[in-house]
């Protein structure tokens, strides 16, 4: 039931405000209209996800219980039952060095963390079990492949705390804390800079991050697994993008040059053996243009670039 009679139905301009995104007022300070949070509606969002969101614990399919202990900066795991004892009773270390802070990708047991606070994970239909971590005082979100054993960082960069969008390394986190993914592990969502959620799109092959507006995410269910780890439904809009809504605290990063040819980006390439200086037809100069080859520019390729050139 609605209290307040009509005029707690009236919206800060004085007229019946329309629920949703599209209402202008929508969870702004001194609005009284509906605060109805339209699930998925047809046609009314082109995209809606419900996610698994956890916090320091979570649990898979095995009922294996997976921790990320803040204090000892490592992912702990907690068999269903041991060899002698027939209930999770022990753990294990199964990532990071125990009580080593820092910053290391790869296999397991060589992999440092500093302070993670939230752990999720999804077991797509037929795919290995992949964990996703918040490394909050390194500002990095990190995945675990349980098949491999090996730790990889998706998103953000290393010590670098701030709240920008972009893909991979070049989008920024500000000790992010909890997570939430969705069943088939292409959408990842977390709470970072203490109040924003942000969504890291895993579907491509280099995860892109964005800042969702407030209100984006609302919690759908609530359940408790198997005495006390809180685990939450929540439905996401990941199309609410803030900086659609005009957030200017949002940065966004983005490449000045995109090669047309194999839709990736020209920037810088680190590894000698796809550097610049080893694409020689990348740096010859476009046609028309006064550089000269002493002085290479990176050009815009077509598809079918005339390759007699290089």
């Amino acid at each position: 039931a609605l209290c307040g009679g009509w005029a707690a139905l009236r919206g800060a301009a004085g007229e019946l405000q329309p629920v949703g995104i599209q209402n202008t007022y929508y969870q702004a300070m001194g609005y009284f209209g509906s605060r109805v949070l339209e699930h998925n509606q047809t046609g009314r969002f082109s995209k809606y996800v419900e996610a698994t969101w956890s916090q320091h614990s979570v649990i898979d399919k095995s009922g294996r219980l997976w921790v990320v202990d803040r204090a000892y900066h490592q992912v702990v795991l907690i068999e269903t039952a041991t060899r002698y004892v027939a209930w999770p009773s022990f753990y294990m270390d199964y990532a990071g060095t125990r009580g080593k802070p820092g910053f290391y990708d790869g296999i397991r047991t060589q992999a440092l963390f500093d302070s993670p606070m939230g752990i999720t994970l999804c077991e797509p239909e037929g795919e290995s079990l992949v964990l996703y971590v918040s490394d909050t005082n390194n500002h990095v979100i990190r995945r675990l492949t349980f098949a491999t054993g090996r730790v990889s960082t998706i998103a953000g960069l290393q010590k670098h705390p701030g709240l920008r969008d972009g893909s991979s390394n070049r989008a920024r986190f500000n000790a992010p804390m909890s997570l939430g993914v969705d069943s088939e592990g292409r959408n990842l969502f977390v709470l970072d800079n203490g109040r924003r959620i942000r969504h890291v799109d895993l579907a491509p092959a280099v995860a892109v991050v964005t800042t969702l507006m407030d209100g984006a995410c609302r919690a759908v269910s609530k359940w408790t697994v198997p005495s006390t780890i809180v685990m939450r439904r929540v439905g996401c809009h990941p199309d609410w993008v803030a900086r659609d809504n005009g957030d200017t605290d949002v940065e966004t990063y983005k490449f000045e040059v995109v090669c047309a040819g194999h839709q990736a980006t020209c920037g810088p390439r680190q590894h000698p053996a796809i550097h610049d200086e080893e694409s020689q037809y990348l740096m010859l100069p476009p046609e028309g243009s006064t550089a000269t080859e002493d002085e290479p520019v990176v050009r815009r390729l077509g598809l079918f670039p005339d390759l007699s050139r290089t």
